[in-house]
């Protein structure tokens, strides 16, 4: 970008009033540390001299002759030729410069013209300054022997500055430490200006310059330059290898005075060195502005910008041994040190996946900090004082700033690692070795290293002492793939810090913490990380994940097609390193509302701590879980577990849930909740384990084929143990061991209650698609406590029991399939049906009625006791009961009590569908020493028959033995071969009988 010209603001209309030396100029340029090139000096008299670091000194003027004015001089003009001596106001044993020429004219106006004018000026640290040209032009207002006031030096000007030497004694093989050579040099001592009007070359050691227009004003009595302005650079080179060592001056006894020159009579000066009070250090302080398409390269490093502006403190005229930070310690020299590190300087941007951004390997040679710098410029250059400490040189004696007005038109660039650093400016402090890049927008400074990854914010501030790189406001990362497509990209709404990697004082392209606070987003293209603020730290040596903390509203999404997601107010990742410099997840610890979702599947608590492993295909598997505080579990086809604290080891897929309160884990699946303490599940073996008391309810909901349940009116299971309780899935075998209740609520106010030391359920093995039933139920007792069933149902409003069954047995089994249900041992069952008889025939049954076995009545009314010794089963598909074994069957009825004895009996139901007719009684045989009594008769055979439909009971003497019939009233048995018993009737016919009692 071009701008308008400038105009030079060196103009002084005033100056000093008396001329007290033939020039003394300075020249100021620009580089990284500043470069100060000083030409010649004289001291003013009067003003506090810099410290002295040499002790010899030049032959003894003492006797020289002094001129008017307020300091020491002595001339001697011989025909045309000129010599001058000046020494000091303070001590006059010291000559401070010397000039001759080999021919000097008197001109009009106090001027002189000279030929070879030569000059030589001693400074104080033992350094000379010689002038030469090839002819010159002053004003001495005092004459040939006074001082210059103003003047030119014109043709072949050359000004070296050689190292300290003995007595300043300079050699004509001597290798001068700068070399300035120009056209011509303009000098006012008056105004302190001095000029270069036709170019200038400056040659050393460690510069080449060249340039056009350069003016230099100085303050002889403060002994310092006041500004510079250079119109034109042509060429500016650094040279930062190391200088030329300066020889070691040793202090030695003053040598003999030379004899004065013949000069007309002049004083003589003290003879004796005067006592110089220890000085003050003087500090000055400069602000330079070079405009217009600015460079620095130094090897593979380059800077360029539209401006760039310096700010130097210089102490008595120098600057400090520290102004200018070294960037590689002095212990270890054979490490390049990196002036341009600050280029350098990527961040590595942390990936949901644990990868960072890495700077790919150099492609050029890295440059060494003795390679040369070149600096250049289009416009012109100013330097001024600075009345007071700008911010700059707060911490700083050396700050420097490339700026632009475009957005990111400030480019440092490295070629050896590829990276660039971009922004409207680039600030450097060399002293605190601290860089800064920013720009006016979020994204108007950039950090790039060439398709690996990208730095994008307001500014970056890059401690180089101390590795830290700072991010005050919003900013991201980038990593980058192919044709530089994003593939993750870490973004923050408030700050970052990344605290780089040292080695040796040099700062590395690695990071071993990170900061990053506000609105935390992270992305590799899939996965994703959110938090209001995000730490990290990275294995030493590596750009590997050692941990990760999130806080605020930390969320993790794994971006895959099953969407694995993590959710907690804090979220903390370790990681292990891995061979090869990389690192895997190895815990990851959520606290506060923590969640873990995958599908529909979920996991909820207060705290949520795993341990992880890899897996196949680059999957990370969680080997060990461990979950607290308000434990919640979601899983597939609607399952929820809640408890205090859950634990799995997915790897054996198995996990459990506990809780301190008795019913603090609850258990749902569709219809079904269980109330316990303690879960556990054994996902290979498919078995679920309670091994704690618990309740278990349950829905059911009636199939539409259930013609028992016309209403589809659900029941509902209430299922009780108190030890333990497992179901194993694979088997489809249910057991619980300990006080078992089971409780079955019927619609139409039925409910049926089992009861048992422990309990068995089997279930189907279904067909795909299709849902598991009921195949066979066990319930075993005690000989204390014996497992019982009990059925009953209730009037209208729930409180009055109309009909009730009751079974009780060591052991009580179901089979569903084959609908039977039995009692293999001894036991007994009470059948109660306290409904209304019905109004038309006592042999109708009321709906829903339970068959009783009283002989007399089909419809059941009454209460019925049956016991045995052997067992019982009654098959319902074919609606048959067998009861074996010292069978007893007592039924009363209105204070009519039958009872019926024998050793097998065999009683048929009806399996008629219709309600009314379901479950009736339709006949019946006892066998085996039947014993029968009701209204006071007894009947005894080895078998009798019963026909319930029409209420006959039959025996006969050929079928189970001989029959016997007592009547109460005689108390004389009656024998007979073959008895029929019309209930109905109450009337009995016999068949061979032996002794006959007909009824009265």
């Amino acid at each position: 970008m071009k701008h308008a010209p400038r105009r030079s603001s060196l103009h002084r209309t005033t100056g000093s009033a008396r001329a007290t030396g033939l020039f003394a100029a300075a020249f100021l340029l620009l580089g990284f540390a500043g470069v100060i090139i000083f030409f010649a000096r004289r001291e003013r008299a009067g003003a506090v001299p810099p410290p002295m670091t040499d002790t010899s000194r030049p032959p003894d003027i003492t006797k020289i002759p002094t001129g008017n004015g307020g300091g020491m001089a002595t001339g001697l003009v011989q025909g045309s030729a000129m010599q001058v001596q000046l020494v000091d106001d303070k001590d006059p044993s010291r000559v401070q410069a010397e000039i001759t020429a080999d021919r000097s004219t008197p001109l009009a106006n106090d001027e002189f013209s000279f030929v070879k004018p030569k000059a030589r000026v001693y400074l104080r640290d033992g350094r000379t300054v010689v002038v030469d040209a090839d002819k010159g032009r002053a004003r001495m207002p005092q004459g040939a022997a006074g001082r210059p006031q103003n003047g030119l030096l014109e043709g072949n000007v050359v000004i070296r500055l050689f190292p300290p030497t003995p007595g300043h004694k300079i050699s004509p093989t001597d290798t001068p430490l700068l070399t300035t050579t120009a056209p011509s040099v303009k000098f006012d001592a008056s105004l302190g200006r001095l000029e270069f009007p036709a170019g200038v070359k400056t040659v050393g050691d460690q510069i080449d310059f060249e340039g056009q227009g350069l003016t230099v004003l100085y303050d002889e009595a403060k002994k310092r330059i006041d500004g510079a302005h250079l119109e034109h650079l042509t060429r500016l080179i650094i040279y930062p290898g190391p200088a030329r060592p300066a020889p070691r001056i040793a202090a030695a006894p003053a040598p003999p005075a030379p004899a004065a020159p013949q000069a007309p009579a002049a004083s003589t000066a003290s003879p004796a060195a005067a006592t110089i009070a220890p000085p003050q250090p003087v500090e000055t302080l400069y602000r330079l502005v070079a405009h217009d398409q600015v460079s620095v390269r130094q090897g593979a490093r380059s800077i360029t910008s539209d401006d760039m502006l310096a700010w130097l403190r210089l102490v008595d005229g120098k600057l400090r041994p520290a102004a200018v930070a070294s960037l590689a310690p002095p212990t270890a020299p054979d490490i390049p040190a990196s002036h341009a590190s600050a280029f350098r300087v990527l961040p590595a941007a942390y990936q949901p996946v644990g990868a960072a951004v890495k700077l790919p390997a150099p492609s050029a040679k890295p440059a060494s900090p003795d390679d040369p710098i070149e600096i250049h410029w289009s416009g012109a250059m100013d330097a001024a004082l600075e009345s007071s400490t700008p911010g700059e040189l707060a911490r700083n004696d050396v700050f420097v700033r490339f700026t632009s007005p475009r957005p990111l038109g400030v480019l440092a660039r490295d070629e050896a690692s590829r990276a660039s650093a971009r922004g409207s400016l680039i600030d450097y402090g060399a002293t605190v070795r601290e860089a800064t890049v920013s720009g006016a927008d979020t994204q108007g400074a950039k950090l790039e290293s060439d398709g690996r990854g990208e730095a994008l914010g307001q500014r970056f501030e890059i401690a180089l002492n101390t590795g830290l790189v700072r991010s005050p406001g919003p900013g991201q990362l980038r990593a980058l793939g192919k044709a530089n497509a994003p593939q993750g990209t870490l973004a923050w709404a408030n700050d970052a810090e990344f605290q780089m990697a040292m080695d040796r004082g040099q700062i590395q392209p690695r990071p071993t913490s990170a900061k990053l606070r506000g609105k935390v987003h992270a992305s590799d293209g899939a996965a994703t990380v959110n938090a209001e603020s995000l730490d990290a730290t990275f294995f030493p040596g590596t750009s590997a994940l050692s941990y990760v903390k999130m806080v605020g509203n930390a969320t993790a999404d794994d971006g895959k097609p099953d969407a694995g997601r993590l959710s907690a107010d804090t979220l903390d990742l370790n990681f292990e390193p891995l061979a090869g410099g990389d690192s895997r997840p190895s815990r990851v610890d959520l606290n506060g509302h923590a969640s873990v979702a995958q599908r529909d599947q979920s996991l909820a608590a207060g705290r949520i701590i795993a341990d992880l492993s890899p897996g196949e295909n680059g999957r990370t598997d969680v080997t060990a879980m461990n979950a607290t505080q308000d434990v919640t579990v979601r899983g597939k086809d609607g399952l929820t577990i809640t408890g205090d604290e859950v634990r799995a080891t997915p790897a054996d897929d198995w996990a459990e849930v506990r809780s301190r309160a008795v019913d603090g884990v609850r258990m749902c699946q569709g219809a079904s909740t269980i109330l316990t303490s303690h879960v556990q599940f054994d996902g290979r073996s498919r078995l679920v384990h309670v091994p704690a008391p618990g309740t278990l309810w349950h829905e059911i909901t009636p199939s539409p084929s259930d013609a028992s349940n016309p209403n589809d009116a659900p029941s509902n299971l209430q299922l009780t143990w108190g030890d333990w309780l497992e179901f194993d899935d694979a088997a489809g075998v249910g057991r619980c061991q300990g006080a078992t209740v089971a409780i079955l609520t019927r619609p139409g106010s039925e409910r049926d209650t089992l009861r048992a030391d422990s309990a068995e359920i089997r279930l189907s093995q279904p067909a795909p698609g299709q849902r598991r039933v009921l195949d066979t139920a066990i319930a075993i007792g005690t000989p204390q406590r014996p497992a019982s069933a009990e059925s009953k149902h209730f009037a209208p409003g729930g409180e009055q029991v109309v009909q009730a069954m009751y079974v009780e047995g060591a052991r009580i089994e179901a089979d569903q399939s084959r609908q039977q249900f039995s009692v293999p041992g001894a036991g007994k069952a009470l059948l109660a049906d306290h409904r209304e008889a019905d109004p038309g025939t006592q042999a109708q049954a009321s709906p829903g009625a339970r068959p009783g076995l009283a002989l007399g009545n089909t419809s059941a009314r009454g209460d019925t006791l049956l016991t045995w010794n052997d067992s019982m089963q009654y098959d319902r598909s074919a609606g048959r009961l067998h009861v074996v074994g010292k069978v007893r069957s007592i039924h009363v009825l209105d204070q009519e009590r039958m009872q019926l004895d024998c050793e097998d009996l065999v009683a048929n139901l009806s399996t008629d569908a219709a309600p009314d007719r379901q479950g009736r009684l339709t006949s019946a045989l006892a066998s085996g020493g039947a014993w029968l009594r009701t209204q006071g008769r007894e009947l005894a055979a080895g078998q009798v028959s019963f026909d319930a439909i029409n209420q006959i009971a039959t025996a006969d003497a050929n079928i189970g033995g001989p029959v016997t019939i007592t009547d109460p009233k005689t108390g004389v048995p009656v024998k007979a071969s073959h008895v029929t018993w019309y209930m109905k009737d109450d009337r009995i016919e016999a068949k061979g009988v032996q002794q006959i009692a007909a009824p009265k």
